[in-house]
């Protein structure tokens, strides 16, 4: 197995000036052959850059690879900046400069077998001088941090395998307890099975046929006591139904005489006026308005807005009106009959029905019990009546209302609201 590696440097000559053209290589010391081994090359850009890519074989490192960037075999930099990243390694060798005289240093690894060169030139046989204690104390460094690395690593694995080995003592513990408990229940059974064969069979399996046929007497005589119940509750089941039955045909015959005086109850009268509910009124209106829209529409044509005008008592504080036959006004006296308006739109569509609570109304203007009323998605149907039917109002607020404050309504209902109409001038 392998890792990938991206590499990054920059040359100087002595100057500090960017060499450009330079042919680089990034090597790396095989341990196994004790020998360079070139992994990436790359040439210098104009600014001197140059990038690359390669591969280090995983064998490699549980240690800092010993890296190095040479210039045409010349080594520029041994101690890159070695960073792990989540697509392999990332070496930076920064800037380097190419040293006016090469230095070359030879040293022999392995018993002399292996020698290569560490800064400077292609290595040459003979003498040269060399700073050895800043070989010593980099070569120190390096080998110190990788000894340190692995050092983790054993501490590391030491950690792990003594909780190993405490789980393993915890394991076997366990199974020392379990083997405990087989070796008892073996004991046991043993037990059972020794006095099984001391039992006599035959003689067990007469008292279990004795036990068994006594519970089934037992249950037997359970049974025929249920049967019995079951018919006494038969019997009162039977009288009881022939008693509700009778109360049936009384219930029928009570039914059919508080029809009738229903009926005569319900018959109007020659002489009798005629009272409804301000909100039926304005209701059967306002279906048969919604039937005649409905028959205009299916030839093309609709209808627009109407209004109702109609003179009559108010009853219930409001919430009923009788309108009297002509013979019945000629004998009320002035101011008594209300002035009603109804206003409808058959050809505005119905709001969405949703609950709404009816609002007081009470002493509002007849524009502002609207404007309150549409908010809530109600409809307004507005009339005049004389203002002695609530001396507390002015000309032109609200006197009386129906439905109530705080009844429930559906939104597009319909709130009938008397407003007060100018009091007369006395004459004189």
């Amino acid at each position: 197995m392998t890792t990938p590696f991206t590499w990054s440097a920059r040359l100087l000559d002595a100057g500090g000036a960017a060499v450009a053209g330079a042919a680089l290589a990034v090597e790396l010391f095989d341990l196994g052959s004790n020998k360079w081994v070139a992994l990436s090359q790359g040439t210098t850009g104009s600014d001197g850059g140059a990038r690359g890519r390669g591969e280090i074989g995983d064998d490699s490192l549980p240690f800092a690879p010993a890296l190095r960037l040479t210039d045409n075999g010349a080594v520029m930099a041994t101690t890159p900046a070695i960073a792990r990243t989540a697509r392999g390694l990332s070496i930076d060798f920064s800037e380097v400069r190419r040293a006016p005289v090469a230095t070359p240093f030879i040293r022999t690894l392995g018993g002399g077998r292996s020698p290569f060169s560490i800064g400077g030139g292609v290595a040459a046989t003979g003498t040269a001088s060399v700073d050895m204690a800043a070989l010593r104390t980099e070569v120190s460094r390096d080998f110190g941090e990788r000894l340190a690395a692995r050092e983790r690593e054993v501490a590391d694995r030491d950690t792990k395998l003594a909780e190993n080995v405490r789980v393993l003592g915890e394991k076997e513990a366990e199974i020392s307890r379990l083997s405990g408990l087989v070796t008892t229940r073996d004991q046991e059974l043993a037990g059972l099975r020794r006095t099984l064969a001391a039992t006599d069979v035959a003689a067990l399996r007469a008292e279990i046929d004795k036990d068994y046929a006594e519970r089934l007497a037992r249950r037997d005589q359970d049974l025929a006591t249920r049967d019995e119940q079951i018919s006494l509750r038969d019997a009162k089941l039977a009288d009881t139904k022939a008693a509700i039955e009778e109360r049936d045909g009384e219930i029928r015959r009570l039914t059919g005489v508080i029809a009738e005086k229903d009926r005569i109850i319900n018959t109007p009268r020659a002489d009798a006026a005629s009272v409804t509910g301000v909100t039926d009124f304005a209701s059967t209106i306002g279906v048969q308005l919604d039937e005649a829209q409905t028959a205009l529409k299916s030839r093309g044509f609709s209808l627009g807005a109407i209004e109702v005008n109609a003179k009559a008592l108010l009853r219930d504080d409001g919430r009923k009106i009788e309108i009297p036959d002509r013979e019945a006004m000629k004998t009320l006296p002035p101011g008594v009959l209300a002035d009603l308006k109804f206003s409808y739109r058959p050809d505005k569509p119905p709001p969405e029905v949703t609950g709404q609570t009816v609002p007081d109304l009470m002493y509002l203007t007849e524009n502002r019990a609207r404007a309150v009323l549409t908010s809530l998605g109600l409809i307004l149907e507005a009339s005049t009546g004389p203002a002695a039917l609530n001396a507390n109002a002015a000309t032109g607020q609200a006197m009386l209302q129906t439905p109530p404050a705080g009844a429930d309504l559906p939104r597009g209902g319909r709130v009938h609201v008397i407003f007060a109409a100018a009091k007369e001038q006395d004459d004189g």
